[in-house]
């Protein structure tokens, strides 16, 4: 006969006593619904949703091991995630600069040799 699973509120407990194999539980049991929900919000993009999770999880261990404070692990969980992912769409994109804006910007060339030579 096998053992029932534990309890998210037992798992809890359990992390906030020290016990690091629950924490490891609640990564199994919640890792892949949260990564298919991060992938959701971001639209599709795999690997910077396994990101977000992954510093989900983090702050969720970081949370537990703090304080005492009554959680429901499951929807506290998939909150914070949206948020991390409402960051990253807030996250200004760093957008390429085209060809002729950099040429525009850069120096011509006759500038640059007359700048060294008058440091030599």
């Amino acid at each position: 006969m096998t053992r029932p699973e534990p309890t998210d509120a037992a798992l809890v407990a359990r992390v906030r006593r020290g016990d690091e194999a629950a924490f490891a539980l609640i990564d199994a049991r919640y890792r892949a619904p949260l990564r298919g929900f991060a992938r959701r919000l971001l639209g599709g993009r795999g690997e910077l949703a396994d990101d977000v999770v992954q510093e989900a999880l983090w702050r969720a261990y970081r949370a537990l091991t703090a304080d005492d404070r009554p959680i429901e692990l499951r929807p506290w969980l998939h909150r914070i995630v949206r948020n991390l992912c409402f960051d990253e769409h807030r996250r200004p994109a760093a957008e390429p600069v085209a060809a002729v804006e950099r040429l525009r910007l850069a120096e011509d060339p006759s500038s640059v040799v007359l700048r060294r030579e008058r440091l030599t």
